[in-house]
């Protein structure tokens, strides 16, 4: 998998004992939650897209003739 890294500058003030390490790691977890927050939106709009289909089809017929139809063409039944 391609990967991209990131250059961030960040300004500690002296004085604060941080170890660096730490800092780099929690930095890393952050950006990739941000990251895995972006791919899951960008499923759920895919998702969704084929939700607003719904109704398109308007029809006078009541679910279970529906469902007989479908049944019969699927199944032979």
């Amino acid at each position: 998998m391609a990967a991209t890294s990131l250059n961030i500058q960040v300004d500690i003030p002296k004085g604060n004992s941080l170890n660096l390490e730490d800092l780099r790691h929690q930095v890393s977890l952050y950006a990739q939650s941000i990251i895995n927050q972006a791919k899951s939106a960008k499923r759920d709009n895919s998702t969704s897209s084929l939700l607003s289909l719904r109704g398109v089809l308007k029809t006078d017929k009541a679910d279970e003739e529906l469902l007989d139809e479908y049944f019969k063409e699927k199944y032979g039944l």
